[in-house]
């Protein structure tokens, strides 16, 4: 028997589809994609080199390498090209064959990994505020109690699945405690370009010496379905030959096509910056709309500092949903599916415990490129989300009457 099952995020995905099938309005809080289209100058890179066919090196496109190794101030050799950044992580994990921590709430697929792999993921449960993410003094108190010498640590920032990230003190602290216990550390970036405030802080700038940085396409760029990803990778933990082994031996190289218009994605042009910048904008406004509504009617949301997620929990309404017959969360998510057409993620996926209501809400049902059109204007205005933004709206007014009525 096979120990796991199709990734939720895209089991939940063929259900909406399958509901949609049906006839039915399907609002897709459920699954991570972004809205946004991948901007122009970089499709029609990709239409100039469609016709490229060889096979590339292994580790990736020099020409790449160096257009990212100049985006993080580092050098070609620690710079490792792959099919997705999901992919990434998966090979970064096969080739340091490291038992893994993971903080609570995770992404869906990092746990599943290790399993794959035959190791041990650990999640640290007891961190009761969301919001704080894991915290230095968490992580000290686990090393402690458990022995630990040598390890391996995920973070995610920001987060998946609660849109949570770090400040530059914390990751300071996080630095500091993963020094002394010799802690090596994956941090996925990938949500780093939405980070609203349009400066995103990373683990490397304090720890460069123990964090392997992950990141891609999929989020900033729309280009989910490219599958272009990549890791950085200090020099100093010689993996160079490892990872170019492993990535000969199973996806040969990611496609040549996408690796040339990613030199494109990650030139320093202005108006992909632009591009990027009002994304950020639209979903700031997007996402205190949403929170703030549901907050009001004592659904707690996270704290969103960037990217499209925020976690939700349902603790005060634990009494109304028993009487339906909701008793976890994986519960409470399908009867909202099917009562509704809203589509939520439930926090088991996420390493939560099966009877806490909670969940994850990607505020992602609008149209992308309608909304880019707009002005800073017309998106800062008041009556954005019922103008521009309807299935937001509906959206959000459907979770509330399902848990009122």
């Amino acid at each position: 028997r096979s120990i796991l099952t199709d990734s939720p995020t895209l089991a939940m995905n063929q259900l909406c589809l399958q509901l949609e099938r049906e006839g039915r309005k399907v609002y897709k809080l459920g699954f991570g994609q972004s809205p946004f289209p991948v901007p122009q100058s970089v499709v029609s890179k990709l239409q100039e080199f469609a016709a490229v066919k060889d096979y590339l090196p292994s580790t990736g496109l020099p020409e790449l390498k160096r257009t990212l190794a100049h985006h993080y101030q580092t050098t070609e050799e620690e710079v490792f090209i792959y099919p997705g950044s999901k992919e990434a992580i998966f090979q970064i994990q096969m080739a340091l064959k490291k038992d893994l921590i993971l903080p609570v709430p995770s992404w869906v697929s990092y746990e599943p990994q290790a399993r794959l792999l035959g190791l041990k993921a650990q999640y640290l449960s007891d961190i009761s505020d969301p919001n704080a993410m894991l915290q230095a003094e968490d992580l000290e108190k686990y090393c402690k109690a458990n022995h630990i010498k040598d390890a391996l640590v995920l973070l995610n920032y920001p987060n998946n699945p609660t849109g949570t990230s770090y400040s530059e003190d914390e990751l300071k602290a996080l630095a500091k405690v993963c020094r002394r216990y010799n802690i090596l550390v994956i941090a996925d970036e990938i949500y780093g370009k939405l980070t609203f405030s349009g400066d995103h802080k990373s683990l490397r700038q304090y720890y460069p010496e123990g964090s392997i940085i992950t990141s891609g396409l999929s989020k900033w760029c729309g280009a989910g379905g490219w599958r272009l990803g990549y890791a950085i990778v200090p020099q100093s933990l010689e993996m160079g030959n490892l990872l170019s082994a492993q990535a000969s031996e199973t996806f040969s190289c990611v496609s040549a096509p996408v690796q040339y218009a990613a030199v494109e994605a990650y030139s320093d042009r202005k108006e992909l910056a632009e591009q990027v910048e009002k994304q950020r904008l639209i979903l700031e406004r997007i996402a205190d709309y949403v929170c703030s509504k549901l907050s009001k009617h004592h659904i707690h949301c996270t704290r969103v500092d960037g990217g499209f997620y925020t976690y939700v929990d349902f603790a005060a309404y634990a009494d109304t949903l028993r009487q339906k017959g909701i008793q976890s969360n994986l519960e409470l998510c399908e009867q909202l599916l099917r009562s509704t057409g809203v589509a939520l993620l439930a926090g088991s996926h996420f390493g939560a415990a099966a009877e806490t209501l909670t969940a994850r809400l990607a505020f992602v049902a609008f149209d992308g490129a309608a909304l880019l059109s707009l002005s800073e204007k017309e998106i800062r205005d008041h009556g954005f989300i019922s103008k521009h933004a309807i299935n937001i709206e509906e959206s959000v007014n459907h979770i509330i009457n399902f848990v009122n009525n």
